[in-house]
């Protein structure tokens, strides 16, 4: 049974990106250095220069953040990953307090999510095509019926991506991604900020088309409050940047 958030307890912070629209490689990036061995290698794999700035773009906004919350040069942030490839810092940069994160991205958005409470995930997906025929693969009995009952076509597809990026947070919170099949678990169907028993979940757009959903998990009774905030992509480029 899912209940409203009231007040907020604690806070998580959501950092999102707006990527320019017909990017031009050679005009955004001529720095790699931000980027370990094996991240440059993934890099120059993408074939597609789109793929390459969202791939830089989530190290750029990841490193910066974290390093100026542990106090240390965005280069020397190292990740390493469990075996679903999941993120978590390397532990040469962990300090005393634990920080959970976690990234994702559209084709016109990157977003992260920085928790100190407990695992989070985070999805964004652009709202692009209706995608209600995929309902019984991916979504349990009840959810179909809630969303089958919104009144408009309209409102059945933000209700299925709601839903949608609800679920694939909770499989990057958790840490294993599609390894969690969707149909193991139900998630609220409706409610911007909500909780069931298990997460505390917050749901938004960012801009038009385009959705965003936050998971974090839920050890207490304490409420959650989820601060989000635009960085501007050359702001994000800039040696001066602070968040």
């Amino acid at each position: 049974m899912a209940v409203n958030v009231r007040k907020a307890e604690s806070t998580l912070n959501i950092y999102w990106v707006q990527l320019p629209e017909n990017i031009n490689l050679s005009e955004w990036i001529d720095d790699l250095s931000l980027l370990d061995n094996e991240e440059r290698t993934i890099y120059e794999r993408y074939l597609v220069d789109h793929k390459k700035i969202e791939f830089y773009t989530g190290r750029l906004l990841l490193k910066k953040i974290l390093g100026q919350m542990l106090g240390i040069q965005p280069e020397k942030i190292a990740f390493k990953k469990n075996p679903f490839g999941k993120l978590y810092l390397h532990p040469n940069c962990v300090n005393e307090a634990p920080i959970f994160f976690n990234l994702s991205h559209s084709k016109r958005i990157v977003a992260c999510v920085i928790s100190s409470i407990d695992e989070a995930g985070i999805d964004v997906e652009g709202i692009n095509k209706n995608p209600l025929e995929l309902m019984p693969v991916v979504f349990v009995s009840q959810e179909q019926m809630l969303i089958e009952a919104e009144i408009t076509i309209a409102k059945k597809v933000e209700a299925f991506y709601r839903v949608w990026t609800r679920k694939e947070a909770v499989m990057k919170a958790v840490g294993k991604g599609f390894s969690l099949p969707p149909l193991s678990f139900a998630v609220p169907v409706h409610g911007e900020r909500i909780m069931d028993e298990n997460y505390h979940y917050y749901t938004f757009h960012p801009m038009d088309g385009e959705i965003i959903s936050i998971a974090v998990g839920r050890e207490d009774e304490a409420e959650v409050d989820f601060e989000c905030k635009e960085v501007a992509f050359s702001q994000l480029l800039s040696h001066g940047f602070q968040i």
